[in-house]
């Protein structure tokens, strides 16, 4: 008498384009759920695992050169002090659509230093010397306004920062002591310097693609590490905006090499599911309500991320000094 064995397989299917109850995690009876985590501990809250810290080593070097789009274009000086964003979106003041407004702007800037009387005096005077010529054509009516204010109440700060006057004979004819006039003029030259482009330097904008098309570099030791941003179109510049250009020098390590123990945290966003199976969440975020189709891939993916593995991920700060390039050795 031979037996005889038979086996059942289930199969499951996705019969609805709702996800809803499949989130939703719905149980008969939660109190024996809840019964048997208390009976194996669950609601003790020890913690039995110990606190892992991460050592990086990074090598760090500074930018030192602002370049344009071409190798031969002029290279400019880039210090820590200095805003790169600012360095590069910076205008030109002695030519572009802007150059008038920019360096009217830039003499009410020299002129909002002193008091009232002294301001008056200083306008008098370099009004007289260097009058803010109105251009024939203006732009639009709004612009034609902005540049007659600018015309009664300031001046062409162009000539000012080119030293087409003395400090002494303005100090002379206005009455305004020369060590004081000396340090507003130091003050305002560097607001100039880092508002205003030089017009001898190769200017990032490209009118063909709107866009800011630059490099930087960061030179030390015999060595050079460069970054290139092809798309930038202003606001804030960030690591996504650079690519690697170009690398030259010896391979001994040049940069400055520092070694920092973090202690990772974990990575979180506006409306990720508790981690618990009981918490309550905020509710900032349903996935639930999330319609799909059978054919949406990319976006069930993102799904199954979001409340399946989202809290699998830690971060581990780098402290690093502002102007830096930076590159992770050893983690």
């Amino acid at each position: 008498m031979s037996g005889r064995t038979s086996w059942a397989r289930l199969w499951f299917s996705h019969r609805t384009h709702d996800i809803q109850a499949g989130l939703e995690s719905r149980v008969a009876d939660p109190l024996w759920l809840l019964a048997r985590q208390w009976q194996f501990g669950g609601f003790e809250g020890d913690i039995a695992a110990s606190i892992a810290y991460v050592n990086i080593e990074s090598e760090s070097r500074r930018v030192t050169e602002l370049v344009g789009d071409k190798s031969s274009d002029p290279k400019m000086p880039v210090s820590s002090q200095d805003i790169l964003e600012a360095r590069v979106e910076a205008g030109a003041t002695v030519d572009g659509p802007a150059a008038f407004r920019m360096a009217g702007e830039a003499g009410l800037q020299f002129l909002r230093q002193f008091d009232a009387k002294s301001r008056e005096k200083l306008t008098v005077l370099l009004q007289k010397h260097f009058p803010l010529n109105r251009p024939k054509a203006p732009e639009s009516e709004r612009n034609d306004v902005a540049i007659r204010h600018l015309s009664r109440g300031s001046f062409d700060a162009r000539s000012l920062i080119a030293g087409e006057i003395e400090l002494a004979d303005l100090a002379d004819q206005s009455g305004i002591s020369l060590r004081e006039l000396t340090q507003k003029f130091k003050s305002w030259s560097r607001y100039y310097s880092n508002r205003f482009m030089d017009p001898s330097v190769t200017k990032p904008w490209r009118d063909e693609k709107q866009e800011y098309v630059f490099g930087v570099n960061a030179l030390e030791k015999g060595t050079r590490v460069g970054l290139r941003a092809h798309d930038y179109g202003g606001g804030k510049l960030g690591w996504k905006d650079f690519d690697i250009s170009a690398t030259s020098g010896n391979n001994k390590p040049a940069g400055r090499m520092a070694t920092q123990t973090v202690l990772p945290t974990p990575v979180a966003y506006s409306g990720m599911p508790a981690e618990r199976f009981w918490d309550f969440e905020e509710g900032e975020v349903f996935f639930g309500g999330i319609t799909v189709e059978k054919t949406d891939l990319a976006q069930l993916i993102l799904t199954e991320f979001a409340t399946v593995y989202s809290n699998d991920w830690l971060l581990v700060p780098l402290s690093a000094d502002t102007g830096t390039i930076n590159r992770i050795k050893k983690m």
